[in-house]
Parts: C-alpha cells; sequence; structure tokens
C-alpha cells in the first residue's frame, strides 16, 4: 500500500462528498453489500442520511462505515 502525505489526504478528501466516493470505490467498487449478511439486494434511501441503504434480503440498513473500524465513530 502506497503511503500518502498529508497535503496528497487533503487534496484527495478536501470534502465530505469526495471521501464518502472513495470510500464507496474502493470498498464496493460497483453496487454497495450489506456487510453482514452479503445481501446484493439493496435499496438506497434518499431521505436517510446516517443509514442511506436498506438489504432487501434481511431488511436491515446500513452505510459506508458499517462493518468498519469507523461504524461507532461519532463524526460531526
Amino acid at each position: 500500500m502506497q503511503s500518502l502525505s498529508l497535503f496528497k489526504i487533503h487534496e484527495t478528501f478536501s470534502t465530505e462528498a469526495k471521501a464518502e466516493a472513495w470510500f464507496h470505490q474502493t470498498r464496493w467498487s460497483e453496487k454497495p453489500i450489506f456487510p453482514c449478511c452479503r445481501g446484493k439486494q439493496i435499496t438506497a434511501l434518499k431521505n436517510r442520511k446516517t443509514m442511506p441503504y436498506r438489504c432487501r434480503d434481511c431488511g436491515k440498513l446500513f452505510s459506508i462505515r458499517t462493518g468498519t473500524q469507523m461504524e461507532n465513530q461519532d463524526f460531526p
């Protein structure tokens, strides 16, 4: 894994939207997959900012952070 300078990190993730897009591409590459049941039938929920996805296989809500070290972190 290539190391990044603080400048490069700031440049790459200068907005929350850019950071989320990078994590989305890195984690799922195409479509979200629910990490708990590995469900692939996912509905995007536009009115749910903190949990914007629902797994249609098990019915649970999740986000890009679900199942990661960032899952239980509170970010402003």
